[in-house]
């Protein structure tokens, strides 16, 4: 979704969440997530940022906070991947999936997740914001081209064998554009 989003809160310290084996700009780390409670008692939970690994994860901002964050929508485990199980407690996460997540607390989570740009009062130094993902065409562009060449090749192919299957059905040649070249017999002359 991406969506910028405002809101404004206090973040719970327990249960605090790592989202292990993930990489930015070459480093690897984890994301810290922890659940923030709107002034209505709503949870939502938030990636707070980037942590290298070896770098201890940092507590929360105490009191009141304002975050501006990206909206998303919660993550689920994609074929052949193993899912978390939220049944027990979880410290350790392979992504944020909100099912798993909130079965880790006595009231329902909101159906999003914020994803952390900004936060009054700041967070540590350690923690880097999550790195907004590269938008390009990649490889996808080229193929896609390669495709529709492909497909009209294809139906310029198709015409010209309907065109020569109709004229063969019905007994009619095209003249030959190609002139007849007389052969020279050098002892005629």
């Amino acid at each position: 979704i991406y969506r910028r989003v405002e809101a404004t809160g206090s973040y719970l310290r327990e249960p605090q969440f790592e989202v292990v084996n993930v990489t930015q700009e070459g480093t690897t780390g984890r994301d810290v997530v922890n659940a923030l409670q709107l002034a209505d008692g709503t949870l939502v939970m938030v990636n707070r940022g980037f942590v290298p690994t070896g770098t201890p994860l940092p507590a929360p901002p105490p009191g009141e906070v304002q975050v501006l964050a990206r909206l998303k929508a919660g993550q689920s485990a994609g074929t052949g991947q193993p899912a978390d199980d939220g049944t027990r407690p979880l410290s350790e996460i392979r992504r944020v999936d909100l099912v798993a997540l909130g079965q880790q607390f006595e009231q329902p989570l909101a159906p999003m997740y914020l994803e952390l740009l900004e936060s009054r009062p700041a967070e540590p130094s350690s923690v880097s914001a999550v790195a907004f993902p590269e938008l390009s065409e990649g490889p996808h562009l080229s193929y896609a081209v390669q495709w529709c060449i492909f497909s009209i090749s294809v139906g310029v192919g198709w015409v010209f064998a309907v065109r020569k299957s109709i004229r063969d059905r019905s007994g009619t040649k095209q003249p030959s554009k190609l002139k007849a070249v007389e052969r020279y017999d050098p002892q005629a002359s």
